[in-house]
């Protein structure tokens, strides 16, 4: 690393013990377990008046948890995340700002079909394997503008340091992230 730009890459595994599960007696037991495992990488730099960082993250993790009868890959868990942000320095008290981000869509257990339970009422899902799909792609570039300014001293306050001002844009580009997913009430349906 340099004066101004810094390298980072970092290994990690993780062995879960312990995690909560369902259990028929109890309720509650703490028998689950699982892993984590991946790679974080990091790099900062400055050219001028334009800094930024990239960000990169790969994450392998399973658990058996909750529910779950094996270990399965964990509900949050995202494979591949990236981040970029920057900032040019127009003025001293004036930056531009811009952070895309990238991420492979999360595990989730879809719907496979349904039955009427006429004694109930009401449509009964039939489930696949446990957080076998994963949903879309997320990504999302955000725009901000940042005033610097000092207040001066007043109303019996001294003169304030840095006082931060911004405009956000988020979602600039509009697009559709899928958060998760919602069913018709007979499951014939899905939406995002």
């Amino acid at each position: 690393t340099g004066e101004h730009s810094n390298v980072r890459v970092e290994a990690f595994q993780k062995r879960h013990q312990q995690l909560i599960t369902n259990h028929a007696a109890t309720i509650y037991a703490n028998d689950g377990y699982g892993y984590a495992r991946g790679v974080d990488v990091f790099v900062q730099g400055q050219l001028k008046c334009l800094t930024g960082h990239v960000s990169y993250g790969y994450l392998v993790t399973r658990r058996k948890e909750f529910g779950y009868p094996r270990e399965v890959p964990a509900t949050y868990g995202v494979l591949h995340s990236m981040s970029l942000v920057g900032t040019y320095q127009m003025t001293s008290a004036w930056h531009l700002g811009a952070r895309y981000s990238v991420a492979s869509g999360r595990p989730y257990t879809p719907v496979t079909s349904a039955t009427y339970d006429a004694a109930a009422g009401i449509w009964r899902p039939t489930f696949a394997e446990d957080n076998s799909a994963t949903l879309p792609r997320y990504q999302r570039l955000d725009l901000r503008a940042i005033r610097l300014f000092s207040l001066p001293a007043g109303l019996g306050l001294p003169a304030s340091s840095v006082c931060v001002a911004y405009v956000e844009a988020l979602n600039v580009l509009n697009i559709r992230n899928v958060l998760d997913y919602t069913y018709s009430a007979d499951y014939s349906q899905r939406y995002a």
